[in-house]
């Protein structure tokens, strides 16, 4: 074997509990699995989190499908669907978005004639201009649509804030928000619109009629409006906010030790030359397992001492500068503990210019060893 990816299930689901506990009762937790659950693993993170979820949210219908073998409980797609798509989804109890007027049209081409209620959630853009309904009078025109065709069920309005830590575009996004939601009402309730308090009120959950979520792990501590449900994402896996626990450990081994001469080249286009005679490690990780090229100059643990990577990282290797204790067949922690020391994925971001959530996702040749509680 030449590494492994650990997750810490116990992480996962005291990550979950910090969430839940510090949130209001009356506000709904979503536990975002998209990217196969951010590289840990969709169907493991949804059987550990079935008990404490009350809503899965992935990206694409086949997410969809292989959430839903694992749990009963709601599931939301964020990906339009068409055709087939959309007929399956509705048969297996998943929530559909509507983003466009088109979206809108296809759902009820393939739900015309299907007595099984549709749960669509309308996605709205306050400002990212992502995807979603752009207009206040678009969406109360989709919503007099939905309202005439009744196996399509509301189900909630969502939208997504694109700079969660900024306070003024964060209240910029939530005013928008709130201006869609008094439309949707007014829609809704034939003229009675939603008061300014209500929209403010936090988990005040659009008064029962719908759900209603904009604020993911970033938000879900410093927005003063929760609505009536929030996506937890990157929170679950150990990071955006201070008090969570990473669950990823990424580890590998040395392939072998080398003592390298003063002037000799290490690897491909002889990136790295000795300018004294030092001791390399091979690692047998490199860009084909999610050890991005930019990773040289960074950090590995080995024999619980930081060793920087040298030279070009290649497909199936990297090299370490070790020292002449290090020998083949050590473990080398890209990701994780060991000797008392961490490394994050937050660390080997840094180095390579990017987020966590792309290290996280990254990682796929290794195979995968859950540790459950």
């Amino acid at each position: 074997m030449r590494g492994i990816i650990e997750v810490n299930l116990k992480n996962l689901t005291d990550n979950f509990c910090f969430f839940r506990k510090k949130l209001p009762q009356s506000v709904s937790v979503a536990a975002v699995v998209k990217a196969n659950a951010y590289g840990h693993g969709l169907k493991e993170v949804v059987r550990a989190l079935n008990e404490q979820a009350d809503y899965f949210i992935v990206a694409t219908f086949e997410e969809a499908l292989l959430a839903r073998e694992y749990t009963e409980k709601r599931i939301l797609c964020l990906s339009p669907l068409r055709g087939e798509e959309i007929v399956v989804s509705v048969f297996k109890n998943i929530d559909i978005i509507i983003s466009s007027e088109r979206d809108l049209d296809e759902i009820i081409c393939k739900t015309e004639n299907m007595r099984i209620p549709t749960c669509v959630h309308m996605c709205v853009d306050t400002g990212m201009n992502r995807m979603g309904i752009k207009s206040e009078k678009t969406a109360y025109k989709l919503i007099n649509r939905i309202k005439s065709h009744k196996n399509i069920k509301l189900e909630g309005v969502f939208s997504h804030f694109f700079d969660a830590e900024n306070k003024q575009r964060r209240e910029m996004q939530a005013e928008r928000f709130n201006g869609f939601l008094r439309f949707i009402d007014c829609a809704l309730e034939n003229g009675e619109s939603r008061s300014d308090k209500q929209t403010d009120k936090a988990a005040d959950g659009c008064g029962g009629a719908y759900l209603a979520h904009i604020a993911a792990t970033e938000a879900a501590f410093c927005c003063n409006s929760l609505y009536s449900m929030v996506r937890i994402g990157i929170g679950l896996y150990g990071y955006g906010v201070s008090g969570v626990k990473p669950c990823m450990s990424v580890k590998s081994l040395v392939s072998r030790v080398e003592k390298v001469k003063k002037g000799e080249y290490v690897g491909y286009n002889g990136a790295f030359i000795a300018t004294k005679d030092c001791f390399v490690a091979t690692v047998s990780a490199g860009y084909g397992d999610g050890v991005f090229r930019s990773f040289s100059g960074g950090e590995v643990l080995i024999n619980g001492r930081r060793r920087k990577i040298i030279g070009n990282v290649c497909m199936d290797y990297c090299f370490a500068l070790t020292g002449k204790e290090t020998k083949a067949g050590d473990e080398v922690v890209f990701i994780g503990e060991q000797g008392g020391d961490i490394l994050t994925a937050e660390d080997m971001a840094k180095v390579c210019g990017t987020i966590s959530y792309e290290i996280l996702t990254s990682f796929k040749r290794f195979p995968v060893k859950y540790i459950r509680p």
